[in-house]
């Protein structure tokens, strides 16, 4: 029986659905001002960008 390596796409779609989650349930329990609230879910946005960048399409544009 040989091992197979999970797909990176599902850890990548697990990532970020749990960066998702739990950037909602952070920012929709705190009692912000609704600028830092807007800031906030955009840098999570931006690092869920990244986390895509960095997993499908780099990894994408590396194979031979």
């Amino acid at each position: 029986m040989s091992k197979s390596s999970p797909d990176p796409k599902l850890i990548y779609l697990l990532l970020l659905s749990l960066l998702g989650l739990g950037s909602f349930g952070f920012f929709s329990g705190t009692e912000l001002n609704f600028f830092l609230k807007g800031y906030g879910l955009a840098f999570v946005l931006q690092a869920g960008f990244a986390l895509l960048y960095l997993g499908i399409y780099r990894r994408r544009r590396l194979k031979p």
